[in-house]
């Protein structure tokens, strides 16, 4: 007879926590991090001084929570694509295009991450970051395993293949969010994401996989 009280006690929790970060992330977007105060985010998400203290201790805590949230939320979304079925190419266009595509949907966000991550409340959670990122970079090694073992992949070191995976991207969405990139949407997610297997599909497999094909188109 307890158990729905408290889960409707948790729920509130939950949804108490995302309207304060989504207050938290209007104000920092509007004013930045220094300038708004506990009670700017109090006033936007229409709750009191006590519950944001309750939820997380200050301003940096829930500076550091939103950086924390919109970082997990940034990983679940573009490892979604890659199922076990996926392929190697396939995979790391996907991979690609939902880089981008998260960025464009979640501009405050992207830009959060890209402002936030040397500030003092956030660099004190390092540890929780480099927990998130282990698991993303597992995320991503258990789906690249099998084709790096059939050869679809190269077997690079994992801080390169995560470099040639993500860096350009990230070059490129960052550019974005400032205002430099120009080039529409579905061209750089073409452009990056052929760059990308390029540099990581095997260069072996691909010239066996093309002569196979120019065979079946002479007819061989």
């Amino acid at each position: 007879m307890t158990t729905r009280p408290l889960e409707d006690l948790q729920t509130r929790s939950v949804l108490r926590r995302r309207e304060i970060l989504d207050a938290a992330l209007a104000c920092f977007t509007d004013k930045g991090v220094e300038a708004s105060a506990i009670e700017d985010i109090c006033s936007g998400a229409g709750a009191s001084v006590s519950s944001v203290y309750h939820l997380f201790g200050n301003k940096a805590g829930v500076a550091a929570a939103l950086y924390l949230d919109s970082l997990a939320a940034f990983q679940a979304y573009v490892c979604r694509p890659l199922k076990p079925t996926l392929g190697a190419k396939d995979g790391v266009l996907a991979f690609v295009a939902a880089h981008i595509q998260w960025a464009d949907k979640n501009k405050a966000r992207a830009s959060y991450l890209q402002a936030a991550r040397h500030t003092g409340s956030v660099a004190a959670h390092a540890e929780d970051i480099r927990a998130l990122n282990r698991a993303f970079f597992e995320s991503i090694a258990g789906w690249a395993r099998p084709h790096i073992a059939s050869a679809q992949l190269r077997a690079l070191p994992a801080d390169l293949f995560m470099a040639q995976l993500l860096g350009p991207t990230h070059e490129y969405v960052r550019g974005r969010l400032a205002g430099r990139a120009s080039a529409p949407l579905k061209v750089a997610m073409q452009t990056l994401g052929e760059s990308a297997w390029r540099a990581l599909g095997n260069a072996d497999t691909k010239e066996e996989l093309n002569g196979q094909r120019g065979k079946q188109d002479h007819g061989q």
